[in-house]
């Protein structure tokens, strides 16, 4: 009882701070960044905290602009969820493939894994708060609805696609590309 007592309360921890840190920043603190560099230094974190054990990323960026007129924490955070979630999709390690591209009048950055995919009845469901399919070893189920909620608040979209079976899924956040100088 002790032990589920325990775990339960490391859950509502995750989850407090959680909400906490998506409502500390605001949409106020908006500038022009490149959705390059909010990626690339996402990345860099998550190699220097040995986040990404036995996750090889293969990171490709364009030569052309791809600013966004964006919250930098706000954004940072919504890669940082999605990478996660990539690696947790692979237990046993895989590659992560992070893009970053304008299409047309929008900013695209995808992060694909090579997991098991999203079976179609969950698709439905995993932007949903607090489902998670990692009840038991740390999902709070937060992750992917604060990333819709940031890519939203920012004008723009969070989808997955997911062939079960084949192997993997990816996550695409389409944000508005915004010209200027930063």
């Amino acid at each position: 009882r002790l032990e589920l007592i325990q775990q339960t309360g490391g859950e509502i921890k995750e989850i407090v701070r959680g909400l906490l840190d998506f409502a500390r920043d605001t949409n106020d603190d908006q500038q022009l960044v490149s959705a390059a560099d909010i990626v690339h230094s996402t990345l860099d974190l998550v190699r220097r905290t040995n986040a990404h054990k036995g996750v090889e990323f293969v990171e490709r960026y364009p030569t052309d602009e791809v600013t966004v007129l964006g919250n930098v924490n706000q954004l940072k955070q919504l890669v940082l969820n999605l990478v996660a979630n990539a690696r947790e999709a692979m237990p046993n390690g895989g590659v992560v493939d992070v893009e970053v591209r304008r299409d047309g009048g929008d900013v695209v950055i995808d992060v694909t894994d090579e997991g098991s995919g999203v079976p179609p009845e969950l698709v439905g469901r995993i932007f949903d708060p607090f489902f998670t399919t990692r009840r038991g070893r740390g999902g709070t189920g937060l992750g992917l609805p604060v990333s819709l909620g940031i890519a939203e608040s920012h004008g723009g979209t969070l989808i997955v696609a997911t062939l079960p079976g084949r192997g993997g899924a990816t996550f695409s956040v389409r944000l508005p590309f915004e010209e200027g100088e930063r």
